[in-house]
């Protein structure tokens, strides 16, 4: 909704977390924060904003999740070395399956987008073992990578399957923006 307001509501958090010495609502307070900069586009805050959170974390599995963030943002930015560098201790770490399994899907789109096709695949084949038991939205989004992947290494029937069953997925759960999307990738093929 209310970016802005949301931004402010956030600082507001982190001035009094400050003030009180809260280091985990600060902690959390500043992964909001890199979430509001996010979407309003400002891709250098929210990476800021994201390893204060990453640095204040005294929870393990909130410091493996706020450096997967880190690592989307660092990817976004294109600094893919550096990003699977923390994608790769997030799948190494004893952290939950989701944090592990999300990680391990942006060093799978990392490497597709690097034309890294060795790496890829054995991304794929990991995330495929354990697909069973990814949420629904997780499994499709292995799927739009997947098929991302195998279309930018010219397996464009291999892609269009990848997405088919991503849209099945996303059908049988309701998750209409993802049925949409993948339909959209699906027709420009």
């Amino acid at each position: 909704g209310n970016l802005p307001l949301a931004r402010a509501a956030v600082e507001e958090v982190i001035a009094e977390a400050r003030a009180e010495g809260l280091t985990d609502t600060l902690s959390r307070a500043h992964a909001d924060l890199g979430h509001v900069m996010t979407v309003q586009g400002d891709r250098l805050g929210a990476l800021r904003a994201t390893y204060e959170a990453f640095k204040l974390a005294g929870d393990p599995l909130n410091r493996m999740r706020y450096l997967g963030d880190l690592g989307v943002e660092l990817s976004d930015l294109g600094y893919y070395d550096v990003a699977r560098i923390a994608f790769s201790i997030v799948v190494s770490s004893n952290t939950s399956f989701i944090v592990k399994t999300n990680a391990r899907l942006e060093l799978m789109e990392i490497e597709s987008a690097c034309c890294n096709r060795v790496a890829f695949e054995r991304h794929r084949g990991e995330l495929r073992d354990v697909a069973s038991r990814m949420t629904p939205s997780m499994a499709i989004d292995y799927r739009f990578k997947a098929g991302t992947g195998l279309a930018r290494f010219g397996q464009f029937a291999r892609a269009r399957e990848a997405w088919a069953e991503g849209m099945r997925l996303a059908e049988a759960h309701h998750l209409n923006e993802w049925y949409f999307r993948l339909e959209r990738l699906s027709q420009k093929l």
